[in-house]
């Protein structure tokens, strides 16, 4: 009997000290973007055992990204970086604009070290092979929260050298790498215009430069040059 009334009180006690996380611990809020709905899953319910830290919405693709950290006000975004139609890499450069204080988190499938440098510069806070284990998920948001960078890239190629292209892609500016994600993506210097509210001498001009700095001459060279970067799917 004073066994089971111990067990009863201990449990108790975790009961009141698990309300009291809830409760009294800021809690980091969370949003996940993500094309799969298994990764999205996973993520959350990795997030959903820690007493401070909180998922607060979930997207599908890179244009959903805004109007969900408009509605729920997240601290950090557990973010792919290649997804159908707007990728994570043009989502970046909007998400920086609107919301510099929003910390992102890149989660890719990709083996990424070669993107490590440019991803730092467009301010991404830190990096995560999807290879990774499992409790790397929640200790990586707890540090872009805190305002450390987390940078960790895994799986086949990780710490290969990074290629000349790769090089290349590092020396890119923000407006850049948001019109080579819509150029790969088969968009017309028009629609790009009128899209982003730019003088078509002007993505004309980014155009060129794009293809200067890559050392390219075409569109369909953009194309192969974002699929071979993993910058697509």
């Amino acid at each position: 009997m004073a066994g089971r009334d111990v067990v009863t009180a201990s449990a108790a006690h975790q009961t009141e000290l698990s309300h009291w996380h809830r409760t009294v611990v800021p809690r980091t809020r969370v949003a996940i973007v993500d094309d799969h709905a298994m990764v999205r899953a996973g993520v959350r319910a990795l997030l959903a055992c820690e007493h401070d830290l909180e998922v607060v919405g979930e997207a599908s693709d890179g244009a959903s990204a805004l109007p969900l950290l408009q509605k729920t006000d997240a601290d950090v975004i557990v973010m792919d970086l290649s997804m159908p139609g707007r990728s994570g890499l043009e989502a970046l450069y909007e998400i920086r604009a609107d919301h510099p204080s929003v910390q992102v988190l890149i989660f890719t499938g990709h083996p990424a070290a070669a993107y490590s440098e440019v991803l730092g510069r467009q301010g991404v806070a830190g990096l995560l092979n999807k290879a990774c284990n499992p409790e790397e998920i929640p200790r990586a948001v707890r540090a872009v929260a805190a305002g450390r960078r987390y940078f960790h890239c895994v799986g086949a190629g990780a710490d290969r050298d990074v290629s000349p292209g790769s090089a290349a892609l590092a020396t890119l500016s923000p407006r850049q790498l948001q019109l080579l994600s819509r150029f790969a993506h088969g968009e017309s210097v028009s629609g790009i215009s009128q899209s982003l509210g730019l003088s078509t001498k002007t993505v004309t001009m980014h155009r060129h430069e794009l293809l200067r700095k890559l050392c390219l001459r075409t569109n369909a060279q953009l194309m192969l040059y974002a699929l071979r970067h993993c910058l697509l799917d």
